[in-house]
């Protein structure tokens, strides 16, 4: 019995039952984290997809669209756990590594272009020429 509590007594006609309250312990939820397979995933997918859009880089880019992918499914398998977050990262480092293998393992058998792996097609030069036409303000050191 507790000091804060009094007992409780309850007379009936052939028994007495006397019952002291319980005290209920209130647990806070648990907040979700956020998978790290997932987020990786993610920072990996982008990494990719930029590498692979440079042109010269489509190898290592679509190396790091299946890097990418895998990390996306390993993400996908650690947010069904409860209190895990980051479908949505996985998913999207999923689609955007999916992309960048698909684009790579393409501009590699020579199917775009305009991905050519080629020394002479490479999208970052011809970005910085044309910022440095263009836009010459905001390119540093022009």
């Amino acid at each position: 019995m507790s000091v804060l509590s009094p007992a409780v007594s309850t007379q009936d006609a052939k028994s007495t039952v006397t019952s002291t309250p319980t005290s209920h312990s209130v647990s806070k939820p648990l907040r979700p984290r956020a998978s790290l397979m997932a987020t990786i995933a993610l920072a990996v997918a982008v990494a990719a997809v930029l590498t692979v859009a440079t042109g010269v880089l489509a190898a290592p880019g679509a190396a790091l669209g299946l890097l990418a992918t895998l990390f996306a499914a390993g993400g996908i398998l650690a947010t069904r756990h409860r209190h895990v977050a980051g479908t949505g990262n996985a998913v999207l480092g999923l689609l955007l590594g999916l992309g960048a293998l698909t684009i790579g393992a393409l501009a590699l058998t020579g199917s775009f272009a305009w991905l050519d792996i080629d020394s002479t097609t490479n999208n970052v030069t011809r970005l910085r020429e044309w910022l440095d036409a263009n836009i010459s303000w905001a390119t540093p050191g022009s």
